[in-house]
């Protein structure tokens, strides 16, 4: 996000509108990354973090999720042992 801040005010590029309500709830709103999937998938193809960090540092932060997913993609949850059971 401070990437991204940063980008905007070198760029001079003009800030979205003032949202009065719940932002999480407007339409056709930009948001933040909910899963950390999808936070590493942006993180990697998006400029504004290498030209800010520099590659060594996205590529380690983008390994180092890579591997947290691997990890919990590996694990077997107490969520889908119950779920395993109701269909015996």
């Amino acid at each position: 996000m401070v990437a991204r801040g940063l980008h905007g005010i070198e760029n001079e590029l003009e800030l979205a509108p003032e949202v009065a309500s719940n932002a999480y709830d407007a339409e056709g709103m930009s948001h933040i990354p909910l899963t950390l999937r999808y936070a590493v998938n942006s993180l990697e193809g998006r400029q504004a973090g290498r030209k800010a960090f520099g590659d060594e540092v996205v590529d380690h932060y983008a390994h180092a999720a890579r591997a947290e997913l691997a990890a919990f993609d590996a694990a077997v949850t107490d969520w889908e042992l119950v779920k395993s059971r109701e269909h015996l």
